[in-house]
């Protein structure tokens, strides 16, 4: 078997079933009929995701209420026969050229340790009953180490077997934890400027979402916690920093943003205002722009009731 392609997914029943036909196209078009199988691994859905699987693929993983992403990986890594593995979420499409140029460029690089390729992911988010297309949301413009790839990517199974697939305890940022276990046994994941999937993305917008969202991606978090400890377990601390270098740049800032504010009230805001600029001219995080300017807002009415 040459590509085993691996769905987990948890209540998707809206965007399962193209999900799916995704992927039976994108295999018709790159040829893949005879060549490939489909898993998919359900993460205790209560909906009716397990029945439109059905549809697609009999093999099928249950598990337990509410099983993290690494583990529904794992499961499905388990039962795969494919030398490659093409993970993707239920909530995505696949694109229908994608499978053949991911197979042709890993063989051409694999003499140059390259284990895996992510390719262009195009985001529609869906906020308020509006949908907001998002395109490149992780700026794959040309061939590199990749920095961030999300839940679907393309790579040789052996490989991840050899670092001991994904960390099942991780709630979320299990792929750059595996990745940097990759490159410490120096194999690589790279991004290609080709377009690979599109993410329906379901999103609440009030303002606890928007700080919840910004600061489950950004900032510290259990999953965050958890990947720093295994880092220092496993002795690469440094490239867990240089990997997840945002966290530690916003914990940073907020530490001087502490100590301007013990000094000044006027110090504070104007610091905290020269971050926002900064954040926004690079584009760093357009949603930690906007949480951070409504943080500025709240402490500089608390301080002025306060002082007056």
């Amino acid at each position: 078997m040459l590509l085993s392609i691996i769905v987990i997914a948890l209540n998707e029943e809206q965007f399962l079933d193209n999900c799916f036909k995704s992927i039976r196209y994108a295999i018709e078009c790159c040829g893949l009929s005879g060549l490939s199988e489909l898993i998919y691994v359900d993460s205790g859905s209560s909906d009716s995701s397990v029945c439109i699987a059905k549809k697609y693929t009999d093999k099928i993983v249950k598990l337990q209420p509410i099983s993290y992403p690494g583990n529904s990986r794992n499961a499905g890594v388990k039962i795969a026969n494919g030398k490659y593995i093409q993970f993707i979420d239920g909530d995505m499409e696949l694109d229908s050229h994608w499978l053949k140029k991911a197979i042709n460029i890993l063989n051409a690089l694999e003499e140059c340790h390259v284990v895996g390729v992510a390719g262009i992911r195009d985001d529609v988010l869906y906020i308020n009953n509006c949908k907001i297309l998002k395109l490149n949301i992780y700026n794959s413009r040309y061939l590199r180490n990749s920095l961030r790839f999300g839940g679907a990517f393309f790579v040789k199974k052996q490989s991840i077997i050899d670092v001991g697939l994904f960390d099942p305890d991780l709630k979320g940022g299990e792929e750059a934890d595996l990745h940097l276990r990759l490159i410490r046994n120096k194999s690589f994941i790279i991004d290609l400027p080709i377009k690979m999937i599109t993410h329906h993305n379901v999103k609440k917008n009030s303002c606890l979402q928007k700080i919840k969202r910004c600061y489950d991606v950004h900032y510290v978090n259990k999953s965050f916690a958890i990947s720093m400890f295994n880092a220092i377990r496993r002795k690469y601390f440094y490239s867990f920093i240089i990997y997840n270098k945002m966290p530690f740049i916003i914990l940073t800032l907020d530490l001087i943003s502490l100590a301007f504010l013990v000094v000044s009230c006027n110090a504070f805001i104007f610091y905290h205002a020269a971050c926002l600029m900064i954040f926004y001219i690079f584009n760093e995080s357009s949603k930690l722009f906007v949480v951070r300017l409504q943080w500025l807002g709240v402490m500089k009415y608390i301080l002025n009731f306060i002082i007056h």
